[in-house]
């Protein structure tokens, strides 16, 4: 109000009274984890309204598409949303725990064998050499036609997980 004082605009601006109303209304950082929920939520509801629109217009404009590539399309592009939605630990972290998780990850990758493999051991060393080993945070498919040893594949898999896991 000061500063405004000096430069001769604070009856443009409504005086005292209107700075003290707006004071009172700005939200504090006493909520902000309540306030991120509320933006977090409004953007999900938006994507999906982005989403069912363009699902909607895939409907309408098949672009020689059948069915049942247009449920996929419809599928995943729901299903994006909906992954974003469970995202552990999300919202304000402390700089400090971060840079410590940070460090032992980096200390526990230095410290294991070099053999490039940070995950899990697959028994393939071709494999592992492409994938770095099976990775706690990602979702492996196994995909072949039918009768070409999926199942067999992901036994092995399996086993070799176990029997070499440190």
């Amino acid at each position: 109000s000061e500063s405004l004082e000096q430069k001769g605009k604070l009856e443009s601006v409504g005086r005292f009274s209107y700075l003290a109303e707006l004071s009172k209304n700005t939200p504090s950082t006493a909520n902000i984890t309540a306030y991120a929920d509320i933006v977090r939520e409004r953007a999900i509801v938006r994507e999906m309204i982005l989403v069912a629109n363009k699902i909607a217009n895939a409907g309408y404009d098949t672009q020689g598409r059948k069915s049942e590539e247009l449920l996929d399309y419809a599928e995943s592009s729901v299903f994006k949303i909906a992954e974003k939605r469970f995202k552990k630990d999300s919202g304000p972290k402390n700089v400090e725990q971060i840079l410590d998780e940070t460090v032992s990850s980096i200390e526990k990758l230095f410290l294991s064998p070099h053999d490039g493999v940070t995950g899990i051991n697959t028994g393939y060393q071709d494999l592992n050499k492409k994938t770095s080993g099976l990775q706690r945070s990602e979702l492996i498919i196994i995909a072949a036609r039918p009768s070409m040893g999926k199942t067999t594949f992901a036994m092995n898999l399996c086993e070799n997980a176990a029997m070499l896991y440190d």
